[in-house]
């Protein structure tokens, strides 16, 4: 069986890794339901999370002893597992997975974001993508399927990452560029609305906030977080990546 590796933290970042944690998942048994359905081990279902990176969090769930050669091992219906996708100074992203095993119909729910949570009575928080898998009734290997969930999720995050090295290294004159960028929303009755822009504008002039400028010029990629925060505040995470790309191409189309 695949050893379960555990992401090492850097310098000044919390653990994420949980040793005993791992050592109960790694160590317990396979889940059989009351219709009698023998579930796989639950580290062959985040063998293909562990192809991204080491497991930076563990939660398991509904423990049931289970009999096994005059032993008693304990097995979990339901757990998830997220691996780092991606990270820099400014943003990390996450991939994992969310499995349960003892519902009527099993299902792994896999998902991708910045600061998503998932809690083992099967809610995410935060994701800007998830699917979900059907165990007994889906066509799909559930392998191939995570592998191509999570290419797609780190091909996401290589463009935030080239999007910043682009943005981060522009200053500008932040009030023309609002100005030029509320013009061209009005006209073009953009998905972002007026509304997200003038709150990005009020944060970078607000001594409190975090992208408070205190002067006139400043940094592309301030400007663009300035107004994608506001769209963290709607909760309709699921759009937020479509927003905040249509943000990066209105501002990009007005410095360039």
């Amino acid at each position: 069986m695949t050893e379960l590796v555990l992401a090492t933290p850097q310098p000044q970042q919390p653990v994420f890794g949980n040793v005993e944690m791992a050592r109960k998942f790694q160590e317990s048994a396979q889940y059989m339901s009351g219709s009698g359905v023998t579930f796989r081990h639950p580290m062959e279902y985040v063998e293909p999370l562990m192809q991204i990176g080491g497991i930076v969090d563990i939660q398991l769930s509904n423990p049931v002893n289970v009999s096994k050669d005059d032993n008693t091992i304990t097995a979990y219906s339901r757990f998830s597992v997220k691996t780092k996708l991606y990270s820099n100074d400014e943003f990390s992203g996450v991939v994992g997975m969310l499995v349960a095993l003892d519902i009527p119909k099993p299902i792994i729910k896999v998902f991708s974001g910045q600061d998503v949570h998932a809690c083992t009575n099967l809610h995410i928080f935060r994701a800007n993508k998830l699917m979900t898998i059907d165990l007994l009734g889906g066509k799909n290997n559930h392998r191939d399927v995570i592998s191509q969930f999570s290419d797609q999720s780190t091909g996401d995050w290589r463009l935030l990452n080239e999007i910043h090295a682009r943005l981060s290294d522009k200053q500008i004159h932040y009030p023309t560029v609002f100005g030029k960028m509320l013009d061209q929303v009005i006209k073009s009755k953009d998905r972002i609305g007026t509304t997200t822009l003038l709150h990005g504008l009020q944060a970078m002039n607000d001594d409190r906030s975090r992208y408070y400028v205190g002067g006139e010029s400043t940094s592309a990629w301030n400007v663009l977080n300035a107004i994608t925060n506001d769209l963290k505040k709607t909760g309709d995470d699921f759009r937020m990546p479509e927003k905040s790309f249509s943000a990066y191409q209105i501002l990009e189309s007005t410095i360039s």
